[in-house]
C-alpha cells in the first residue's frame, strides 16, 4: 500500500459526508473504542501484494460472498453480480484505480494492514469482480491500534 497523502480526519470526513457513506470512521461506537482524535488518516492507493490482507466489513452478510466465509476479497465469488448494488457498479463500469469520487474507505490497526472497508464494499466487489487486481485502486484509510477491538473487524482481520 502506498500513501498519496496524508490528511487530517475533517477532510476524511467531508469526503464521506459527500459521498453519503453509511459507516463513517467513528461511526458505530468506532469512536469509543478507536477516537478519532488519536487516529491517523491517509489517501492512499494499493499494490497487488496487498490482496490478502483486504477484508470486507465483518457484517454477516457479507460472509457468505467470500469462498472460505473469511471475508477476503481475494475470495470472492462470482455471484457477487446478483446483488442489485454491486450490479449497478459493474453496469456503471466503475473503475476504482481512475476514479476517486468514489473511493473506499478502510480501517486498520497499523499503516500495512490488515485492511478492513468500512464505506464502499458493493463498490470494491463490483471493481474486483469486473478487473481482478486492486492495483493502484485509491481509496482512504484511517490507522488506531486500538481498530480491531472494533466489532465490525472480521475475526479472520484480527489475526
Amino acid at each position: 500500500m502506498a500513501i498519496v497523502e496524508e490528511i487530517n480526519y475533517v477532510k476524511l470526513n467531508e469526503f464521506e459526508n459527500q459521498i453519503s457513506g453509511n459507516v463513517k470512521v467513528g461511526g458505530y461506537n468506532m469512536n469509543d473504542i478507536s477516537p478519532i482524535k488519536e487516529g491517523r488518516c491517509y489517501k492512499i492507493k494499493f499494490e497487488e501484494k496487498d490482496i490478502n490482507r483486504l477484508f470486507l466489513l465483518g457484517e454477516v452478510t457479507f460472509k457468505d460472498l467470500t469462498s472460505e466465509k473469511n471475508f477476503k476479497l481475494s475470495g470472492l465469488l462470482d455471484t457477487v453480480i446478483n446483488i442489485e448494488r454491486v450490479k449497478y457498479w459493474i453496469d456503471a463500469k466503475l473503475d476504482l484505480r481512475i476514479s476517486t469520487k468514489w473511493s473506499p474507505v478502510f480501517v486498520s490497526p497499523h499503516i500495512d494492514g490488515p485492511f478492513v472497508t468500512i464505506d464502499g464494499n458493493h463498490r470494491l466487489m463490483a471493481h474486483y469482480n469486473q478487473h481482478k487486481t486492486i492495483e493502484r485502486l485509491n481509496g482512504y484509510l484511517f490507522v488506531h491500534p486500538n481498530i480491531q477491538n472494533w466489532g465490525f473487524i472480521p475475526i479472520e482481520a484480527r489475526k
